[in-house]
Order: structure tokens, then sequence, then C-alpha cells
């Protein structure tokens, strides 16, 4: 199962599924990136 940490401080730290999605949250504001493309297989 591919999962990806963020993690902000040592304490405030979550696990995001395949079903879930990066945000940018006040760096990126508007930034949205589903986890699972991070997975795919490149096709070059």
């Amino acid at each position: 199962m591919e999962r990806v940490e963020i993690c902000q401080s040592l304490t405030n730290r979550a696990l995001l599924s395949a079903g879930g999605s990066l945000e940018g949250q006040h760096l990126l504001p508007g930034f949205k990136y589903p986890v699972a493309d991070l997975f795919k297989e490149w096709d070059w």
C-alpha cells in the first residue's frame, strides 16, 4: 500500500493513503495533488 507521511513538526504529522491528496496549505494556496499520482508508472 502506498502512503505519504506529512511532517510539519515532530508532533504534527499526518499519514495519507493513495485516496488522499497533498495540499499546499499556506505555502502554496490552491495546490492539490493526488497521492496516487505519485506512484503511477511513467510512460516516457
